[in-house]
């Protein structure tokens, strides 16, 4: 059952979360201000977090769809002035995006190439940004390079993979089930540690003669954070850009401090 955390200070608009959710089977606690949602993620971390909802409330961030009207002038329909009508567009970080029709900010909406579908490009979205500023933006990748990709059979992990294997990179992936490692392997990953069976860390210093990987993208967190750390090579970059298993601890409080170099605090 998925666990949802409410984070609502108004009473009635936390009634009406609890009255709707509820019914849909969901796990839910409650908290009426961030002290209180940190206290109970730290305690017992949710699957999701529900906040700053305005009723009446529509879903959705990201969708893909064909333009049904343009200019101003278009009563609740999609506005832009870069397609015309028919186009297949598609976009990110819109509210309310799960509405029957929407106006969506021309500066959010990038024309679907032909041959992808639109349920890959509304998937694709915000993941694939993701993964692309992972790759070419925090770190720009070189061919030759050696990355191991957590979670590499996740959304944005699957994504991750292909984009630096295309730069050029080889690429290591962790997982922890056989399913899980047929999709990194199929998504391009050269390797897949089961972190289910070894230590990962170790594994990858193995697959890496020692020396280590020169990137790290780990939106696992709490659970891989140290041992991502051992996996680097000296001056290696580990890029945290998710939380899953819970929040990483201050540097000088991880278990890795006493055996880390000086130039890593």
């Amino acid at each position: 059952m998925l666990k949802l955390l409410i984070v609502e200070d108004e009473p009635a608009v936390r009634e009406a979360l609890v009255r709707a959710l509820e019914t849909e089977g969901y796990d839910l606690e409650i908290a009426e201000d961030g002290a209180q949602a940190l206290a109970l993620m730290a305690s017992s971390p949710a699957d999701a977090l529900v906040l700053d909802v305005m009723l009446p409330a529509v879903d959705g961030l990201e969708v893909a769809r064909r333009l049904r009207a343009q200019g101003s002038d278009a009563p609740i329909l999609m506005l832009t002035a870069r397609g015309a009508v028919g186009d297949r567009v598609a976009w990110a970080s819109v509210p309310g995006s799960y509405a029957d029709a929407l106006v969506a900010p021309v500066d959010r909406l990038v024309r679907v190439p032909d041959g992808v579908t639109l349920e890959v490009a509304a998937a694709a979205m915000l993941q694939g940004m993701t993964a692309h500023y992972l790759a070419h933006g925090t770190r720009e990748t070189r061919r030759g390079d050696t990355a191991l990709v957590h979670a590499a059979a996740g959304g944005v992990g699957l994504l991750i993979v292909q984009t630096l294997r295309d730069a050029g990179a080889r690429v290591i992936g962790t997982c922890s089930t056989a399913e899980k490692e047929a999709l990194a392997r199929d998504a391009g990953a050269h390797e897949v540690i089961r972190y289910d069976r070894v230590d990962f860390a170790d594994e990858t210093r193995r697959l890496t003669d020692g020396r280590g990987v020169d990137v790290v993208y780990d939106g696992v967190g709490k659970a891989t954070f140290d041992g991502s750390l051992r996996a680097l090579r000296v001056r290696g970059l580990c890029v945290l850009y998710g939380q899953a298993s819970g929040a990483v601890p201050p540097p000088l409080n991880s278990s890795m401090t006493p055996i880390l170099p000086p130039w890593w605090i």
